[in-house]
């Protein structure tokens, strides 16, 4: 986590889902999120979030998303000026010419058109694992439409593959479909978690299916990452 007096590193970009896969591959932990449509905020408010959090690094975008335009009214003072003119006149001298002027304070209302550009933003917070992944792969459950693609209910998609791991220095590759560990047939994504969370040999041997073919791929665990 954020040590106190360090500053998060913010990376901002244009490719939110590749920037997240780089993150997750690279062993990062996801600790929240934030978003919302609104004017453009300031980048200090990004780094103030994951101090609070302690977050050490954070993945940022904003795109343009709409204007909102509209009408509305500013209210300004409005002087008004009264000038009275008379006279006044004395028993006892001559008549006395006066003028008098009052100032009133009044409210109007000018009317302007306003644009308001909005964006759509948003900021991904995280830290590194301390946790050594040991295949070094996300699974999920296959969707309907895969299993009609590979013919067969049984089997889990690769989802992630971290860097410099395993799996990924043997090969295996984002959607590649994991039918076998070894010789066991995959049911599930969990099954296959269970399998790998308590797989107690050096290597390893994944059947998958990839641009219509089955691949068998030999997998060497516990070995130092390439360089």
């Amino acid at each position: 986590y954020l040590r106190e007096g360090e500053e998060p590193v913010l990376e901002k970009t244009n490719d939110l889902a590749g920037a997240l896969y780089d993150a997750l591959a690279l062993q990062y932990v996801c600790l929240g999120y934030s978003g919302f449509v609104s004017g453009l905020q300031e980048v200090r408010l990004i780094a103030e979030q994951a101090k609070d959090i302690r977050a050490t690094h954070v993945i940022y975008n904003a795109t343009y998303y709409d204007t909102r335009s509209g009408v509305s009214t500013i209210p300004v003072p409005d002087y008004q000026m009264t000038t009275t003119n008379g006279s006044a006149s004395s028993l006892f001298g001559p008549s006395i010419n006066y003028q008098e002027t009052t100032t009133t304070t009044r409210t109007k209302y000018i009317p302007y058109t306003y644009h308001f550009d909005r964006y759509e933003q948003s900021a991904y917070y995280f830290v590194k694992s301390r946790a050594q992944a040991r295949f070094g792969v996300w699974i999920n459950d296959l969707s309907n439409g895969e299993r009609e693609r590979i013919g067969q209910n049984n089997g889990a998609i690769i989802t992630l593959v971290m860097y410099d791991l395993p799996a990924f220095n043997a090969n295996v590759l984002k959607n590649d479909i994991l039918l076998k560990i070894d010789d066991i047939d995959i049911r599930d994504a969990r099954h296959a978690g269970d399998i790998m969370k308590h797989y107690t040999g050096k290597k390893a041997t994944f059947t998958v299916f990839r641009k219509n073919e089955k691949i068998v791929i030999p997998i060497v665990l516990d070995s130092p990452p390439a360089r």
